[in-house]
């Protein structure tokens, strides 16, 4: 093998490599809870939130996900829509980011970089016994 099939095979291997890397690394895998609305409310349990702070939350009768995160004692539900073209916007850390044209939001759901200029939904959530409950439409 002379020197340039040795470095093109190499740098083909360290490419695919460092493609198979990333692309692990960004389908890091989030917590996902499937369950169903029941008169406009979504019931999860509590103990869904030992291990993360962070359930996404799928519903098949929704369009988009929802992300609840937990801080301390209190909870937050986003629905995954981005404002600005109605497309879904994805978790990685703790940013939210829409993959149709850029727009980025922080954890709380406010945009931090456009085209997007509305943060994102937030649904009232409420603890009842052992469930935390969304409220995804007037009840």
């Amino acid at each position: 093998m002379n020197r340039r099939d040795f470095v093109k095979k190499g740098c083909t291997s360290c490419l695919g490599v460092l493609i198979l890397g990333l692309s692990l690394e960004s389908c890091k895998s989030n917590t996902v809870f499937k369950t169903n609305i029941t008169d406009k409310k979504i019931k999860i349990p509590i103990d869904k939130f030992r291990q993360t702070e962070k359930l996404i939350v799928r519903i098949n009768t929704l369009d988009y996900d929802i992300l609840v995160v937990k801080n301390k004692k209190t909870y937050k539900a986003l629905y995954l829509k981005c404002t600005h073209r109605d497309n879904p916007v994805y978790l990685a850390d703790n940013t939210l980011s829409c993959n149709l044209h850029g727009s980025t939001f922080d954890i709380n759901g406010n945009v931090t970089n456009g085209p997007a200029q509305e943060n994102l939904t937030i649904f009232d959530c409420f603890i009842d016994k052992d469930e935390l409950v969304v409220q995804v439409g007037k009840a």
